[in-house]
This record gives structure tokens, C-alpha cells and sequence, in this order.
């Protein structure tokens, strides 16, 4: 409950914080080191592997909802895709979540390309 809570006030962060067409990344830096450090976090620090559904959705939609920083950090996206593609996200045991997951994952290839 506490992992699912913290991915989702990282979500909710961004959605506070004012940034023009979700430029939350590029700019001053000041301003963006401490979401990049978030987001740096969340990518790394195995929180992907938590096998609750409202986890693993939290995880995507917040991957999916800041996908610009990884065209600032392009060193993440293979862990990242490996999250989409095995047991975490497109073969996750729920449906539901196998569900979202593929349209999260059509959206962050269309943005990444």
C-alpha cells in the first residue's frame, strides 16, 4: 500500500507542478533535477517487480505519463521495456493489468519511436 502510494504522489507531482506540454524535464535545472531524481528512482530501484496489480499500474502510468524523461535519460529504456514485456507488465497474471499495459505500452513506443 505504501509502495503504490508513493508511485502515485510521483504521478500526482507532476500534474502540480507547471510545465509547458509536459516539459518537466528540459529547462532550468533547478527546477527539473528533483523529478529527473525521482523518476531516476522509480526506473531503478525494482519497484516494477512488486507483483499487486495497483503497483504494477502506477508504475506504468507513471512511466508512461513523464515518457520525456527518457529522451533525457535514454540509458533507462531497456530496463524499462523489459518492464512492459515479461511478467510485470504484458504478462502479468491479471488480465486487467495485461490490458493497460499493452496500450501503455502502444504510447510509449509511439513516443519514443
Amino acid at each position: 500500500m505504501e509502495v503504490e502510494v508513493a508511485v502515485r504522489l510521483l504521478y500526482m507531482l507532476g500534474e502540480a507542478l507547471p510545465a509547458a506540454h509536459g516539459a518537466h524535464f528540459t529547462g532550468d535545472a533547478a527546477k527539473t533535477s528533483a523529478l529527473q531524481d525521482m523518476m531516476r528512482t522509480l526506473v531503478s530501484c525494482g519497484v516494477s517487480s512488486f507483483q499487486h496489480s495497483s503497483v504494477s499500474l502506477e508504475f506504468f502510468e507513471t512511466v508512461v505519463r513523464y515518457d520525456k524523461f527518457f529522451l533525457v535519460e535514454p540509458q533507462h529504456i531497456p530496463n524499462v521495456l523489459m518492464a512492459f514485456l515479461d511478467q510485470r507488465g504484458l504478462r502479468h497474471n491479471s488480465p486487467k493489468v495485461r490490458s493497460r499495459v499493452a496500450y501503455l505500452f502502444s504510447r510509449f513506443i509511439k513516443t519514443l519511436q
